[in-house]
C-alpha cells in the first residue's frame, strides 16, 4: 500500500495505523487515492453518503407520526449535546 499510495515505507504506514506517526493532508489524500475510499471512512469509519443512505432507509420506512416523534427525540439529544435550535424548524417534514 505504501508503495501505491508513493507515500515511503511499510513501516510508515505502519506507525500512522498504531498512532507513532501523523501524516499530512497530503498524505491522507494519497492514502486514501490509492485504497480508492473517502478520507471520511479513513479518520472515521463512515462515509456522509452511507451515513445517509442508512438512514434514508430508516426514514422512508417510517409513517409521518413516527417521524414526528423521531424529529422530537433529535431535538432532544441534540439540546444534551450542547446544539440549540437556532433557526425555527419546519413543523412538518415530509
Amino acid at each position: 500500500m505504501a508503495e501505491k499510495a508513493g507515500i515511503g515505507s511499510a513501516q510508515q504506514i505502519s506507525n500512522i495505523e498504531r498512532g507513532l506517526a501523523g501524516f499530512s493532508v497530503s498524505r491522507l489524500k494519497k492514502i486514501c487515492k490509492a485504497l480508492d475510499i473517502e478520507a471520511d471512512y479513513l479518520l472515521f469509519g463512515i462515509t456522509p453518503s452511507n451515513t445517509e443512505t442508512i438512514l434514508h432507509q430508516y426514514l422512508e420506512k417510517m409513517t409521518p407520526s413516527q417521524m414526528e416523534n423521531l424529529l422530537e427525540i433529535v431535538k432532544v439529544y441534540a439540546k444534551s449535546c450542547g446544539i440549540e435550535e437556532s433557526y425555527p424548524l419546519e413543523k412538518s417534514i415530509y
